[in-house]
């Protein structure tokens, strides 16, 4: 599979908010993204499944709800996008400390700008601090 900028969005979004499981049973690949209700509902369910459908005609993703944890999720079973996530590096289980961005989208910074906007979507904030400034109170 060919990297583009919506592929590489996805991939910032699966860094950010994303599972990769393989069953030790069955082997059956299971990818997800996960947001909260309702602030990544609109996102989750319209953009990222809109750029999914696109890059990924042979998936059929579906999106759950989660009433009990106040969560919208995307699920794909789909071993060949599972084996691609493999190819840039990612592997099945918990990823909170290994996660890097792939070699290959690092070396083009139109790719990189697209994954950090996934990751930003899925995993990121803003927010003004009203606070005195720190350097204001050294100074004093």
């Amino acid at each position: 599979m060919e990297l583009n900028h919506e592929v590489c969005e996805f991939i910032g979004a699966f860094i950010g908010d994303g599972y990769l499981s393989i069953s030790k049973v069955n082997q059956k690949t299971q990818i997800g993204i996960i947001g909260q209700q309702p602030h990544d509902e609109e996102y989750l369910t319209n953009h990222l499944y809109s750029i999914i459908e696109r890059n990924f005609p042979f998936t059929k993703p579906h999106i759950y709800y989660r009433k009990d944890e106040n969560t919208v999720r995307i699920h794909v079973y789909n071993k060949v996008l599972g084996e691609f996530l493999c190819s840039l590096g990612f592997k099945p289980g918990l990823k909170s400390r290994t996660v890097k961005i792939p070699e290959r989208i690092i070396g083009n910074e139109d790719f990189l700008n697209a994954t950090v906007r996934g990751i930003f979507d899925s995993d990121g904030c803003i927010f003004w601090d009203k606070r005195q400034d720190i350097r204001d109170l050294i100074h004093e």
